[in-house]
């Protein structure tokens, strides 16, 4: 456990310089490119993922499930066996991507997309790819500094080469992706002699290809539905309003990160735990602390999200010129998705426990079809406001279906009726913070409405007995 402690320290340490440099790019970026701009560099990203899962093919999990550090030699020809795939089967959807960008761009988004603009995109998306691989590889061999270092290291060179390309050359959104392409290749020269000594890089092992991909390319559909759970509202953005509102979309989103980076580091640390305590023998025990754990949880990271919220404006105005100032408005509603995914690490306990992690993607599925016609009846009525309260109820949906097949598969008393108790203050919280600044009463009135709402959901949080073991849930 102490290990475990000491690696989840760093590779938290290298989430946050990761977000770190993206916030300190935000007032140059926001400076440098109009809100369209910024629009059309999140719709190129949103494309850019897509086929980046396409270049995946489920290979990333099929890495974490075969590879065992104890088989040193197995180990090495496992992640060459993925590399290599990804070398191969990345170069031809890339150039695929490359050849149809502009036709894709104007028939999704009627954005044009130049030549050089989509040629560093979607070499980037395999740069990338090559970048993830890298990092995963040396997270599963438990090499924490490793894989740090690659990350770190893209993000940091892709920020400096940024600020010459875009700043210094007026290269525009063409610069931003060479940037962020040519950080991406100087963190894989980098990082080449390390991986040297954990790959076979003599021998081709395409024979072993089919049986990666019968593991791989099963999670595809359940890969693209997360996708579609995760972006669908950019597309639809883009198709019911403009580039410009997606740019002050994309804006409240990194607001958001700020929620996501933390629950993200905390989950890292928390998922070998749940899985420890599912399988423990003393199922009273290990039921009193994960419901415990699940308070705190809720607790604790929706008071974060409603604290960041109340200082969205303040942050717009200090990381953006006027024209994304209506921005900050959205941050509140998109500070729950994050809270609520990070809570299917317990709505989920019991398909995990009775391996039956398929109604997972069922769950998946559900959302998906809620967020979708979400977007298509909110975004009309409400713009940005809309999509961003769409993927909340997306995320509350995927956390109830889980929790409902989870019960059926290993009933729980974790307490969730405290959990949904938490959720309601939190969205009650955002609607009259979101009334407040509506009637301009002032900073004041947010200070007040926040610090009520995380008063009371310390209320539903802390009970007696929590330091000495637990409580039972009710």
């Amino acid at each position: 456990m102490r290990r475990l402690g000491r690696e989840t320290a760093i590779y938290g340490l290298g989430r946050l310089v990761n977000v770190g440099v993206g916030f300190l790019m935000v007032p140059f970026y926001t400076r440098i490119f109009m809100p369209w701009e910024y629009g059309v560099i999140e719709a190129i990203n949103v494309l850019a993922m897509l086929v980046g899962t396409l270049i995946g093919m489920g290979t990333h999990s099929a890495l974490a499930y075969y590879l065992s550090p104890e088989d040193r030699d197995g180990a090495r020809r496992v992640a060459t066996v993925v590399l290599q795939w990804r070398l191969a089967w990345g170069s031809v959807v890339a150039l695929a991507a490359m050849m149809a960008g502009p036709w894709l761009t104007m028939a999704l988004f009627d954005i044009p997309l130049a030549w050089e603009v989509g040629v560093a995109a979607f070499a980037g998306v395999l740069a990338g790819q090559l970048v993830t691989f890298s990092s995963l590889l040396f997270q599963l061999l438990r090499r924490p500094w490793a894989y740090i270092t690659v990350g770190v290291t893209a993000a940091v060179t892709g920020a400096g080469l940024n600020l010459i390309f875009v700043a210094l050359l007026g290269w525009g959104v063409a610069g931003y992706f060479a940037g962020l392409l040519l950080g991406q290749v100087v963190a894989l020269v980098a990082v080449t002699p390390r991986l040297g000594s954990v790959l076979e890089p003599g021998r081709w092992h395409a024979n072993l290809w089919p049986r990666l991909l019968r593991f791989g390319v099963p999670l595809v559909p359940a890969m693209l539905a997360s996708y579609l759970l995760n972006f669908a509202d950019r597309w639809f953005i883009m198709h019911f309003l403009a580039a410009d509102s997606l740019g002050l979309y994309g804006l409240a989103f990194k607001g958001a990160l700020l929620v996501q980076i933390v629950v993200t580091v905390v989950g890292t640390a928390f998922l070998p735990h749940a899985l420890h305590l599912i399988k423990s023998p003393d199922e009273a025990a290990a039921e009193r602390e994960l419901a415990t754990l699940m308070r705190y949880y809720g607790g604790v990271f929706l008071s974060w999200a409603l604290v960041v919220a109340a200082a969205a404006p303040l942050a717009v105005r200090i990381l953006a010129p006027p024209a994304y100032a209506e921005a900050a408005g959205v941050v509140g509603a998109l500070t729950l998705p994050p809270v609520l995914y990070g809570m299917t690490q317990f709505s989920s306990l019991g398909m995990w426990r009775a391996e039956r992690t398929a109604l997972y993607s069922i769950s998946v599925g559900i959302a998906v079809v809620v967020n979708l016609a979400l977007n298509a009846l909110l975004i009309p009525l409400w713009g940005i406001v809309g999509a961003a309260i769409a993927t909340a109820a997306a995320m509350t949906t995927l956390v109830t279906a889980s929790f409902i097949f989870s019960q059926r598969m290993w009933p729980l008393r974790l307490g969730f009726a405290t959990a949904v108790a938490q959720l309601a203050v939190a969205a009650v919280a955002l609607v009259v913070l979101h009334r407040v600044r509506a009637a301009e009463m002032g900073a004041g009135a947010d200070v007040a409405v926040v610090t009520v709402a995380i008063a009371v959901l310390a209320g539903l949080t802390v009970r007696r007995g929590d330091r000495a073991g637990g409580h039972r849930a009710r």
